[in-house]
């Protein structure tokens, strides 16, 4: 069985060690503003090792709130987020920097 909390903790704490080295200079806010950005890269480490993921974005809110996110799927409907936490003080209320998990904890208007 595919352990992906563990590959997606692991490509998570990638990413931060290289925005810190400063090789990473589009996500130098990460997580705030790169789900879109690092779904894509993680989802590309995915078919490195023939994992086949869909990439998922949505949103939420109204003109003043509007919000989007993204995230990858795998073909058994299990979420792998690892941008989360950027929500961790709004309305999504996510707190672990890494969700992988059942699909309902994601509550957006989403778009494959």
């Amino acid at each position: 069985m595919i352990d992906y909390k563990k590959m997606a903790e692991r490509f998570r704490n990638a990413i931060e060690e290289a925005v810190k080295a400063g090789e990473i200079k589009e996500m130098k806010g990460f997580p705030v503003g790169c789900c879109s950005y690092a779904s894509d890269l993680l989802q590309r480490f995915f078919v490195e090792h023939n994992i086949f993921t869909w990439y998922v974005s949505g949103e939420y809110g109204d003109a003043s709130t509007w919000e989007s996110h993204a995230w990858l799927e795998t073909q058994d409907g299990i979420v792998i987020d690892i941008t989360g936490d950027q929500y961790k003080n709004k309305e999504l209320n996510f707190t672990e920097p890494v969700y992988v998990g059942p699909s309902g904890r994601i509550r957006l208007c989403a778009k494959v």
